[in-house]
């Protein structure tokens, strides 16, 4: 079942452990996953962050979420992802259900004119993006400070 949860504590404690495989997977070397719980829950109850799960007999298996930002050079409502991950067995096909839920539920109830998506360099999902509509238009980068 996919749909679209508000960020709880009790969710937290679902998806970190997702977040933890996911980094293992993609992640920045060096850096430790250690999300700032009171962040999220904060925008997630304000409306700045949309949460969509993947559930498989209420166990969560998969996890999208945006960043819902007011672009400031383009007077736009933007949906910014933050990450995508499907536990490994649930893969093939489940991201782009995933996804095009999420596209259907940021138009209709965030009001969103322009998606972007984003794809790691260690597993480069930008053509699934691509089959499915998207643009390229950025590369982003990185470094330490």
């Amino acid at each position: 079942m996919i749909q679209n949860e508000r960020i709880t504590e009790d969710l937290l404690n679902e998806v970190v452990p997702l977040l933890k495989k996911h980094y293992n997977e993609v992640g920045t070397e060096g850096y430790a996953i250690s999300p700032d719980r009171a962040i999220y829950i904060k925008s997630s109850a304000s409306g700045l962050y949309a949460c969509y799960t993947l559930r498989v007999v209420e166990r969560l298996v998969g996890y999208l979420g945006f960043w819902i930002l007011s672009h400031p050079h383009y007077l736009m409502n933007v949906a910014q992802m933050d990450l995508l991950f499907i536990e490994k067995e649930y893969r093939g096909g489940s991201a782009v259900k995933l996804i095009k839920f999420s596209e259907i539920d940021l138009k209709e109830n965030y009001n969103i004119d322009v998606i972007f998506q984003s794809t790691s360099s260690k597993r480069d999902i930008g053509p699934l993006f691509l089959r499915l509509g998207y643009k390229n238009s950025d590369k982003m980068f990185m470094k330490e400070l």
